[in-house]
């Protein structure tokens, strides 16, 4: 039985050796882009000559810089405005290397009462500005156009569309954001499609060989969970259909494929999963490509903390992601690399001598050992493969002996506090458990567990955490773990947190749900867990990261501590 994964993890590496043998090699160099918001640089406050010198020296071909800053609303420099800035640019860029101006789809969008960047322009936003109601929306337009004026002045390939809901995580949703602007569903769909139309048509107008490079476009997600950033994304590639434009949107992977991977065994399976989800789409519209992503560090011990142990492989530093670096080239003409970094814990910054040099080691390497060769789409199965790793681990872990460590239903000593974790303060309580049993999914729940979406649009998010553990050294257990099913109509995101005495958090899944761009659907149950805890617990958390609705529930199971194989 535990030989089981080895076998399939074989057969799903040759299934994608195969196809991708037929597609023939193509030796094209791949195309990187580092994309930051560390530095603070935009075209109004340009990186000095040094850290200008690090990119010409570097293996990068593309570098994200800031066209305006996503929580302004005023317009932005114009291409008359910025020519000296363009002129010098050109001056001191080597040959081959591009400046990619960066614009944020959030500046047409309304943020809560509490989140930065509130302004009076802001405040008659109704959810998205669609129909141009604050004027914002076309402040936005123009800052489009001049985004790829500036890009095909400056020889680029074209522009960075960071699509992130900065401030607002609720207009994400066709139907709550047809509720902000009281009107229908198929009203705002309609109505997203025609904007990412009209910006479609302003490329082909000023810039019709222009690559639009979008952090995520949520295409590979069925349609009925598109969200409204993946039909103004349609929009897009319909037009430029429509038009017969060369114009090309590329989707960069942050969802559909993901900043990190547990292994490359994981990566490789993502990546061909994603192809046969999009293959549809790949095959109607030719202005729709796919690129590729990832969030590598230089240094493990000094990572950003979401990328916790438990959603990344062994990788110590940036020479071990040359695996990962040369799957993603043998897939992908444009690949763009995250520099992650948040106050002292930097993963990797682009404008860093030594990070750029440790990084550009580890592409030079990987690109002079693979070559561009993705499937062939109408050789693609029609069934996905199994993402296995994560799931061949819960499998596992579920039939290894076991206690429980937090009984929701009748909790003993252990303290329930109903709300996510170290988010106390002054935060209202935002969750209800309700105690079983439930029967769903051929199996018998202890307790229910209902999310109030109040709190969903800033942290903590809505949640319930357990505290006073019977048992805090789990060094001689394998895992602590719990089960989760969605008792509701729509899918939700949950996230399985393990906090530890000195102050470490470690989440179970939460991006194992957020890098493949699917929640736990409704009427399915899911295992999280987290291995190998070496220091003592403090306390276990779930938290709604993600739901669409202003309530929704989950059934859960106990907490269980699964002992070492071999225990009794």
């Amino acid at each position: 039985m535990r030989r089981k994964p080895v076998v399939v993890c074989i057969s799903v590496l040759a299934l994608i050796v195969l196809l991708t043998a037929t597609a023939g090699a193509d030796t094209e160099r791949p195309y990187v882009i580092a994309f930051t918001f560390q530095g603070g640089y935009d075209f109004g406050n340009l990186m000095p000559e040094e850290q200008l010198r690090v990119f010409n020296e570097g293996a990068f071909d593309g570098w994200g810089l800031t066209y305006v800053w996503r929580y302004k609303t005023d317009p932005g420099p114009s291409p008359e405005e910025l020519a000296p800035t363009v002129a010098w640019l050109k001056e001191h860029l080597a040959a081959g290397k591009h400046i990619w101006p960066v614009v944020y789809l959030s500046r047409i969008i309304q943020p809560t009462p509490d989140h930065l960047g509130k302004s009076t322009r802001f405040d008659r936003i109704p959810g998205m500005d669609l129909d141009n109601e604050a004027g914002v929306r076309a402040i936005f337009e123009q800052e489009w156009r001049n985004a790829c004026l500036v890009a095909k002045e400056l020889g680029s390939p074209g522009i960075l569309l960071d699509p992130e809901w900065y401030g607002n995580s609720a207009v994400r949703y066709p139907t709550e954001l047809a509720q902000m602007r009281n009107e229908d569903v198929a009203t705002t769909i309609a109505k997203c499609r025609a904007f990412g139309a009209r910006l479609a048509d302003i490329t082909e107008e000023v810039y019709p060989d222009c690559h639009i490079v979008t952090l995520y476009t949520g295409l590979s997600e069925r349609p009925a969970n598109w969200t409204t950033v993946a039909y103004i994304h349609l929009g897009i590639i319909e037009r430029a259909k429509e038009l017969g434009s060369r114009q090309v949107l590329i989707d960069g992977g942050e969802l559909g494929l993901g900043y990190l991977h547990t292994s490359i065994a994981a990566l490789q399976e993502r990546i061909f999963n994603r192809w046969i989800e999009t293959r549809d789409l790949l095959k109607k519209y030719p202005n729709y490509q796919l690129g590729g992503v990832l969030a590598p560090y230089v240094d493990r011990d000094e990572r950003v903390p979401w990328m916790s142990d438990h959603r990344i492989g062994p990788e110590q530093t940036a020479e071990d992601f040359v695996p990962h670096f040369r799957e993603l080239f043998r897939n992908y003409r444009f690949i763009w690399l995250y520099g992650a970094g948040s106050g002292d814990a930097i993963s990797f910054n682009p404008w860093d001598a030594q990070h750029s040099a440790a990084m550009s080691a580890a592409l030079e390497r990987a690109q002079r050992t693979s070559y561009y060769c993705p499937p062939d789409l109408n050789a693609l199965p029609d069934e996905k493969v199994p993402e296995g790793d994560r799931g061949w681990t819960a499998a596992r872990l579920v039939h290894l002996p076991r206690e429980v460590l937090v009984d929701w239903a009748n909790p003993g000593e252990t303290k329930i506090i109903r709300k996510y974790y170290r988010g106390q303060g002054g935060v209202p309580e935002a969750a209800t458990i309700t105690t079983g049993p439930y029967s769903a999914d051929g199996k018998e729940w202890q307790a229910e567990v209902q999310f109030d979406k109040s709190l969903l649009n800033k942290w903590p998010w809505p949640g319930i955490s357990a505290t006073n553990l019977p048992v805090a050294d789990l060094s001689a257990y394998q895992a602590i773990w719990i089960e989760v099913y969605n008792a509701s109509q729509k899918p939700i995101q949950i996230r399985f947190s393990v906090f530890l005495s000195g102050g470490k958090v470690l989440v179970a899944d939460s991006y194992a749900g957020y890098a493949s761009g699917e929640n736990i659907a409704p009427g399915e149950s899911r295992v999280l867990f987290c291995e190998n805890i070496n220091e003592p617990v403090e306390a276990v958390a779930l938290g709604a990261v993600s739901q669409p609705d202003e309530q929704m529930s989950i059934y859960v199971s106990p907490v269980y501590l699964a002992k070492r194989a071999g225990q009794p």
